[in-house]
């Protein structure tokens, strides 16, 4: 799906798409992210446990969730914060293609 956002073309991530590696992966997501208004952060990773490579990767909004602290649990705040948590729901999962496990996303 293409959407106009100003001037620039915003291709949305979906389904089936086919990257060179994981940084292309990577830098489609964080481009699409800037375009559309939210900053990305990786969330996770799958790591074979064969060799250590990553296998999979969750990318998302930097405001996904909520934060659950544990502070002052155990006394007083000293200074208390605002979470940038607000429960964003954009969540990209990227994974490595089954067709060449050498290389391909």
């Amino acid at each position: 799906m293409v959407e106009n956002v100003g001037k620039d073309t915003v291709v949305e991530p979906h389904k089936g798409m086919e990257f060179e590696s994981e940084d292309a992966a990577k830098v489609f997501y964080d481009e699409y992210a800037r375009q559309i208004g939210f900053v990305m952060r990786v969330m996770s990773c799958r790591r074979s446990e064969r060799d250590g490579r990553i296998l999979a990767r969750r990318l998302g909004c930097n405001k996904e969730g909520y934060c659950v602290s544990i502070r002052g649990k155990f006394g007083n705040v000293r200074k208390p914060r605002m979470s940038a948590r607000e429960g964003c729901k954009a969540i990209c999962m990227f994974m490595l293609s089954l067709k060449s496990l050498e290389n391909g996303w």
